[in-house]
């Protein structure tokens, strides 16, 4: 994982993650240990569990489950992680009386709402006190976890660590989650625009039906002052690439995919390739800001799915949807359309 970037854990599975590590890594984990009648040997232990599964994340490169239930590439054995909110049930109580099941979690996948991901942990391995207020109702949560199975009833996991990715930043810690994604109001160039319109609905976008996906990224490359402006071409990794956006004045390296009318109606993770790889292209990208720009509305999962890919341990970057509405605002404010 990004040297700056570690997880706070709720719970760990200390057996299954030290059958995932070499000798090497056991070693390290037994040097953090500190002393066993110290009164923060559990302290200590949770923290060496949780900084070996995130070296091994990114050193294994164990791919989000969101990422690879979408690619058709999702199977059961792999090791997978998923950030999001899930439901968590009976978790205390089980705690409370000491019993080593009956603590479940579940959610419906965000990329695909269809699909139910659920499973059940130990709730005798919690971390904490603060475990049990954490591990409760609905809650966001990295879960690095096995895929038990997948069948018709969705995506059966067993989890191994549960909890949140944070990137330290001085004296507070941040949650990754909270920080990927970008509004266009915070880029230099668009802060003036205004985004908010009270009361928009579809026919608003009618007047970027008639306007083609080439004539909005070569507007966007002259706001910008992007002098480059790719032709397309069958499998390109993005349409724009620019690091003239800044954000408070610090430039950005960003690729922009651009989807014009060609299908005028709401993208979905379809819109973009079949497996949604169009995302992949930009992800495979040394971008730091990817962004997605369409001409009508953006639906939940378009947004999630760049999440995942952008929330990949290790390689931590941000992302930016353009719908309709702020596609239109911005050209309206550059004097683009009436």
């Amino acid at each position: 994982m990004d040297d700056r970037v570690k997880l706070d854990p709720w719970f760990v599975h200390d057996r299954l993650i030290v059958g995932l590590l070499t000798d090497l890594e056991k070693a390290a984990v037994e040097h953090s240990l500190g002393p066993a009648n110290s009164p923060l040997a559990a302290v200590y232990k949770s923290t060496a569990l949780s900084d070996a599964v995130a070296k091994y994340v990114v050193t294994r490169k164990v791919p989000s489950g969101a990422r690879e239930y979408v690619a058709g590439t999702l199977h059961k054995g792999q090791l997978v992680w998923f950030d999001q909110k899930f439901h968590f049930k009976g978790v205390a109580a089980a705690h409370g009386k000491g019993l080593t099941r009956g603590a479940f979690l579940h959610t419906k996948l965000d990329v695909d709402e269809s699909v139910r991901v659920h499973g059940e942990f130990n709730p005798q391995r919690v971390t904490s006190g603060s475990s049990l207020v954490q591990l409760k109702g609905h809650q966001q949560q990295f879960v690095f976890a096995h895929v038990s199975d997948i069948d018709e009833g969705g995506i059966e996991i067993r989890p191994i660590l549960l909890g949140h990715m944070i990137r330290p930043d001085g004296i507070f810690d941040e949650y990754v989650c909270n920080r990927v994604s970008v509004h266009p109001s915070r880029i230099d160039q668009f802060k003036d625009v205004k985004f908010a319109v009270p009361g928009a609905s579809p026919k608003d976008l009618e007047p970027l039906r008639a306007v083609p996906e080439e004539q909005v990224k070569r507007w966007f490359a002259e706001i910008l002052h992007e002098p480059v402006v790719p032709k397309d071409w069958g499998g390109e990794q993005f349409d724009l690439w620019t690091d003239k956006m800044t954000i408070d004045g610090e430039n950005q390296v960003a690729a922009i995919q651009f989807k014009g009318p060609a299908k005028f109606s709401r993208m979905t993770i379809k819109t973009l390739g079949a497996n949604g790889d169009q995302i992949d292209r930009l992800a495979q990208t040394d971008a730091d800001l990817l962004v997605v720009q369409h001409c009508h509305e953006i639906t939940a999962p378009v947004s999630n799915m760049l999440r995942a890919v952008v929330s990949q341990p290790g390689r931590q970057r941000r992302y930016m949807i353009i719908d309709g509405y702020k596609t239109l605002a911005i050209l309206r404010h550059y004097g683009y359309l009436p």
